[in-house]
């Protein structure tokens, strides 16, 4: 790309600059230049503007993409056929501003983790921008289970099993990228969702992590589920606790957690409201149910301004509600996905063509928010195990990604991977204040 590299919207944008509709699409992730589409054929990388700035194809399935924490890489694991009956998997390091493959190598084991300069395959740390491997993991470390994507900057979690062999309890360690022997103890890091996500762990935005900044709270069962109660927390720099620069803890208020869906989604950390235990609980079972009427983001922690914002008053997409809303004028109704800022600021209304949905507008209407299904039909702030939502977004630079379903049918739960015949569409929403 020409000219200086874009940042993140800070607001909601108003403007649809451009709209495509993808078939087979497994992911949207953000590179440091714009978007990235992963589908069945591979790799496209976007400029702001929606023009495409480079593409990679290559007969294989693909994972989700990992990307490095400074946007600059990307890291695919995929299944590349070798004959009829056999496949390899293999790691792939591409470069995000050009697409020049920086790397491949076999894939080593589930756990990998990024910094801005190395891949950690299983116990391989490899060098992001020539392959070169850097070095090999002592025996008693490994690749923290519960965190499979980008880390610090230069740091990387690990995790050491206890001496009375609990394998159930690791010891979290925070190491720098270019000597994993140096690694430093972590306490009070939270491993999952705060509504029991733990397949999701460690939430890292721009190398920024969320701590406790009180002895944290006891776990306790309610209705067969371990949930903890709320507690004062702040973010933190990984790269901090492995003492690799002074970076102060910020106060994040009292939290419930962080709301992986949509942290990831913006680039922020988003966190729950203050909930007790059988608030959580509730609150919980309600996502789980396609509720929408408790708010699932309470404040916004950005790492480009260091600040923390209340949800009513943050204007960016980490707190917005999303989704389709249907319209009457007399007899005719008319349909738009939606983007509504939790300032109550102007947002997005993306108006859906008729007839280019396989609902008609009157379906959207009539099924909107039921209880006993993950499916939506109104605007609803993402979170947790509900994947059924009309419509998703992507904070990417220069341009928020709107990921809308328009082939969805009643009932079904939405993902990227759950129908590869079918397409998604996407809208490039510009226009916030950077």
């Amino acid at each position: 790309p020409e000219g200086a590299l874009p940042e993140l919207p800070a607001t909601v944008g108003s403007t649809v600059a451009w709209t495509k509709d993808v078939p087979n699409l497994l992911a949207v992730t953000a590179g440091a230049a714009g978007p990235i589409i992963l589908t069945t054929d591979g790799l496209t990388a976007l400029r702001p503007d929606g023009t495409p700035l480079w593409s990679y194809h290559r007969q294989a399935e693909y994972e989700d993409p990992l990307i490095s924490p400074d946007g600059r890489h990307v890291v695919l694991r995929m299944s590349v056929p070798r004959s009829e009956s056999d496949s390899d998997n293999v790691i792939l390091v591409l470069d995000s501003l050009t697409g020049q493959v920086t790397s491949e190598h076999p894939a080593r084991g589930k756990g990998i983790q990024l910094t801005d300069s190395v891949v950690l395959d299983g116990d391989i740390a490899y060098d992001l921008a020539d392959g070169s491997q850097r070095w090999t993991l002592p025996d008693d470390f490994e690749v923290a289970k519960n965190h499979t994507k980008s880390a610090g900057h230069a740091s990387l979690i690990l995790e050491r099993r206890r001496e009375n062999s609990d394998r159930s309890n690791p010891v979290l360690l925070v190491a720098p990228d270019t000597d994993p022997s140096a690694a430093v103890e972590v306490q009070g890091i939270p491993t999952r969702d705060a509504c029991g996500e733990s397949e999701k762990g460690i939430v890292a935005v721009n190398g920024w992590v969320s701590q406790y900044a009180e002895a944290p709270p006891e776990e306790k069962e309610v209705r067969g589920e371990k949930l903890v109660e709320s507690a004062a927390m702040q973010a933190v720099t990984l790269d901090s606790l492995a003492g690799l620069e002074t970076s102060a803890p910020i106060p994040l208020g009292r939290t419930a957690g962080v709301n992986y869906r949509a942290s990831t989604a913006s680039g922020t950390l988003a966190l729950y409201p203050e909930y007790s235990v059988d608030e959580k609980k509730k609150n919980c079972e309600m996502i789980s149910l396609g509720k929408s009427d408790k708010a699932w983001v309470g404040a916004v922690f950005d790492p480009v301004s260091r600040t923390t914002t209340p949800a009513s008053q943050y204007a960016g997409v980490a707190a917005a509600k999303i989704g389709v809303t249907i319209m009457r004028e007399g007899e005719t109704l008319s349909g738009a996905v939606v983007v509504q800022p939790g300032d109550g600021s102007d947002g997005a209304t993306i108006p859906i063509a008729p007839g280019s949905t396989y609902l008609s507008f009157a379906s959207y209407a009539q099924y909107g928010g039921g209880s006993g299904s993950c499916y939506l039909h109104t605007p609803v702030q993402l979170a947790g195990r509900c994947g059924g939502v009309d419509a998703v977004f992507k904070n990417t630079p220069g341009v928020t990604v709107v990921v809308f379903d328009p082939e969805k049918e009643i009932g079904e739960v939405s993902s990227y991977r759950s129908n590869y015949r079918s397409y998604r569409r996407l809208y490039g929403l510009t226009g916030g204040v950077s």
